[in-house]
């Protein structure tokens, strides 16, 4: 399964200077547009940066985990088992290399364990969660962006490896929109656990039950697929048989969405107001009620799904709750999730990453094999 995990952005606004006579007036740039259902149509590249010393494909290492910063002052990226990369978007400069093991920790404090490709931005842009592959309990490493400087390990100590020659996985992680905890999907075995980390507490607590390691999240909610290992004759089966949705704060269940029939969900986006969930599997990608749990469309031009090349990937809601736009094969396709009807789908192909910011005005996108970041707006 490719997994992606939905990572925001957010745009600079400029000053225009006015020179009238001998004195000079200073007027802000007009706020950026939002990218809705109406004007989606109008979507364009705005500029296009370059990221210097990004993995080819000679290095054997494409593709690589990508997460914007929030601002969309840094991009990151897991180059290899222990190394995280950040450029510069402003330049496509690479700015510093994150080290696991670090080089600023003794050896009492080193962490065991390979970067797994999960990591994320917190909100305001200044830290970063990467997950590991640990056969010691290693969860999480938490970073200072700035500096390099790894700020804390989440480490469950009490963790019985009951396989030792089977690592536990961290496959995704999110912060919360107050950046005060991290949402962390951890995988041993087949069994998926889905857990929040308050990081100044260190305080740990699972989420859900059997959950799958696809997450989506708005300011107040977290939407989680169900998982379970055997369907009801008792045979092996890797199916979804519901989406649960969950507040925040505190961590309870709100509503549950009962699939149609148990599928693998692919792809899962929750809309900025949670009204509408939408899932991806093999029939299609659905828009569900997440207040009612009924079915309320079905997008068009999907591809065949049942070939795993063709799944959708960064699923999201732009901001008017309407708009729903994921990586279809290479290309950003755009629909109404009211009707299910196709938009727009972009000119530009190989794409490999795609984000929207959080407040829906300018989008990103990386084209991996040239290591070309665009950025595209409504101009």
């Amino acid at each position: 399964m490719r997994l992606k995990m939905v990572l925001f952005v957010t745009l600079f606004t400029g000053i225009l200077l006015s020179c009238q006579g001998e004195g000079a007036n200073a007027a802000t740039a007009p706020s950026p547009t939002p990218i809705t259902v109406a004007n989606v149509v109008r979507l364009k590249t705005l500029q296009s940066i370059t990221l210097e010393n990004f993995p080819d494909e000679t290095s054997g290492t494409l593709p690589i985990s990508i997460a914007f910063d929030p601002r969309l002052k840094r991009a990151a990226g897991v180059i290899d088992a222990q190394t995280v990369r950040i450029w510069d978007l402003a330049t496509g400069k690479a700015i510093i290399d994150l080290k696991n093991p670090p080089a600023d920790k003794p050896a009492p404090d080193s962490v065991e364990g390979d970067l797994s490709g999960a990591l994320a931005f917190s909100p305001d842009g200044t830290r970063l969660a990467t997950g590991l592959l640990s056969y010691k309990g290693y969860k999480t490493i938490l970073w200072d962006v700035a500096t390099g400087h790894l700020l804390t390990v989440l480490n469950d100590s009490a963790v019985v490896q009951q396989d030792p020659g089977i690592p536990y996985s961290v496959s995704s992680v999110l912060f919360t929109p107050d950046s005060s905890s991290v949402v962390i999907c951890e995988r041993l075995h087949d069994n998926v656990t889905t857990w929040l980390w308050t990081i100044q507490t260190r305080q740990i607590v699972s989420i859900g039950g059997e959950t799958d390691e696809l997450m989506s999240m708005n300011q107040k909610m977290l939407a989680l697929p169900t998982y379970h290992l055997y369907n009801a004759e008792g045979t092996p089966s890797d199916q979804n048989t519901s989406v649960q949705v969950f507040d925040l704060q505190p961590q309870t269940m709100v509503h549950e969405i009962t699939l149609e029939t148990d599928k693998q969900v692919f792809a899962l986006a929750i809309s900025p107001d949670g009204s509408w969930l939408a899932e991806e599997d093999i029939a299609g990608v659905l828009v569900w009620s997440v207040i009612t749990g009924q079915r309320l469309a079905s997008l068009s031009d999907v591809p065949d799904l049942t070939n795993a090349q063709n799944q959708l990937v960064d699923m999201t809601f732009g901001p008017d709750n309407r708009l729903l736009f994921a990586n279809d094969n290479g290309k950003l396709h755009f629909w109404d999730a009211n009707s299910g009807k196709t938009l727009m789908v972009s000119n530009s192909a190989s794409i490999d990453d795609a984000a929207l910011n959080q407040d829906g005005t300018q989008l990103a996108s990386l084209r991996q094999k040239d290591r070309n970041v665009d950025l595209w707006g409504i101009p």
